[in-house]
């Protein structure tokens, strides 16, 4: 479905209908960085730095197998050092859904090179070699790393502080159960102006959930099953609030789950009436987590109660 091309020293995205210009090496006054967008020796520059990263030097069409993931992981590089090159200062960057540390591999090579006192922190729910993360097995073949940070915490609450991140990367390729939720850390944790990527395989319910939270995205389909979509946050426009429904419903979920842990008094009945409320706004946004979410949440206060 969608094609990344190197032609007359310019990235370009295609969908088959429309192309997309995503860096513009030629632009040599855009760029602020410490690494030149071309140039005609044998030095390091940004084509050069994207293209040994991913291992390709030819243009790449979206398939199945090892071409479609060099493809998404292309896409992601370019997009990120897009990203970069707008300033000489280092960066901070935040990865939400490290386990396999492909992703990690790549943004850390970037942003080690373009500045080396850029921040990298990974967050993962599991760590150990029984979670399966391969996070450090990555991390190590990294050339020049920027300074790097690995937090285990929940991934819709990471306690990080808000406003802190320049990019923040979601790795789709985690089933994530509260996908909304997550969306929303991202965006509690982005800078004002500052971008965030997430990489989708196979996972509609965190696309929906972040169209949710960012009505005006910017996708770049790969395959039938595998989407990128980043949007670069104005905090200052209202109409990027949240999606008010949505919030209501998931914050719901969360106290009434810390009322029921806490084993504190409770109106069933009350409690009932309101999820089946929910219910029905969920319903009517095709929100398919927050529906098998309501309906855990009801089975417990049922349980609950008879117990």
């Amino acid at each position: 479905m969608g094609t990344v091309k190197f032609e007359n020293n310019t990235f370009i995205y295609t969908d088959g209908v429309k192309s997309t210009s995503l860096l513009n090496c030629s632009d040599f006054l855009s760029n602020k960085s410490r690494i030149p967008l071309h140039s005609l020796g044998n030095g390091l520059n940004v084509p050069l730095l994207i293209s040994k990263l991913v291992e390709v030097n030819k243009p790449l069409s979206a398939g199945t197998g090892e071409e479609a993931f060099a493809l998404s992981n292309l896409l992601l590089d370019v997009l990120v050092s897009s990203h970069l090159v707008k300033t000489p200062l280092p960066v901070k960057a935040l990865e939400i859904g490290t386990v396999t540390g492909v992703t990690t591999y790549h943004l850390a090579s970037l942003l080690g090179k373009f500045h080396p006192d850029s921040l990298l922190c990974c967050v993962s729910d599991s760590i150990g070699n029984e979670s399966g993360n391969q996070w450090l097995n990555r991390i190590v073949l990294v050339e020049e790393p920027p300074r790097l940070s690995f937090l285990a915490a929940d991934y819709h609450d990471t306690n990080l502080q808000e406003s802190s991140f320049d990019i923040i990367v979601i790795n789709g390729i985690v089933s994530y159960e509260n996908p909304y939720e997550i969306v929303s850390e991202a965006k509690r944790l982005v800078k004002n102006g500052g971008l965030i990527l997430c990489y989708s395989v196979e996972n509609p319910t965190l696309e929906q959930s972040f169209k949710k939270v960012f009505p005006k995205v910017t996708e770049y389909p790969l395959t039938g099953s595998a989407n990128i979509i980043t949007v670069q946050v104005d905090k200052t426009r209202k109409t990027e609030a949240l999606y008010k429904p949505m919030e209501e419903i998931y914050r719901y979920i969360k106290e009434t789950e810390q009322t029921i842990y806490k084993n504190a008094e409770i109106n069933i009945n009350f409690s009932l009436n309101k999820i089946q409320e929910h219910l029905e706004t969920a319903a009517k946004e095709q929100d398919t987590t927050a529906k098998i979410r309501l309906i855990e949440l009801r089975e417990s206060l049922i349980e609950y109660a008879l117990f």
